[in-house]
């Protein structure tokens, strides 16, 4: 009987033991991955989440070459990535857990068109990319002027995925 207690004291302080977290209450990447569901979607995908008008016209076409430039050193032409769009409306669920995300709002009150890069927001390992303008002409002199960082930015992080 003794013996039985003892294993199961030494089991519990075994997982109570293997249980503990960090201790200083801050969050850090590899123990935020741990609680973030796994990417989906397919290697070389890329979900656009943008509204339909931008998406026909000039702000769209620029973002689709940017993204389907034939990939070099290939005997036929073929995209460097498969590009999906979806209007923010849709956005939600299994949409959210794709590994590359470029998010697109355009909003009268944004003071001035910028982009941000963040990492593992929904799941893990992602990259979202996060453009927002006040109108569609300051949109796509954004786009136009970050085209070759934004190519850069998923070539780097796909490589290091």
């Amino acid at each position: 009987m003794k013996n039985i207690s003892l294993i199961i004291i030494l089991f519990l302080g075994l997982v109570n033991l293997n249980s503990c977290d960090n201790s200083t209450g801050v969050t850090t990447k590899s123990s935020r991955n741990i609680s973030l569901p796994k990417i989906s979607g397919a290697a070389g995908e890329i979900l656009v989440v943008m509204d339909n008008f931008n998406w026909k016209n000039k702000s769209g076409d620029l973002i689709r070459e940017t993204l389907e430039q034939e990939y070099p050193a290939l005997t036929q032409p073929e995209p460097i990535f498969d590009v999906i769009q979806v209007s923010e409306g849709v956005f939600d669920g299994i949409f959210r857990f794709h590994r590359t995300i470029i998010r697109v709002n355009v909003d009268p009150e944004i003071k001035q068109a910028n982009i941000k890069y963040g990492e593992d927001i929904w799941a893990a390992p992602q990259l979202v990319i996060r453009m927002e303008a006040p109108d569609s002409y300051s949109l796509e002199t954004l786009i136009d002027k970050e085209r070759s960082n934004i190519l850069q930015n998923i070539l780097t992080y796909d490589r290091k995925r």
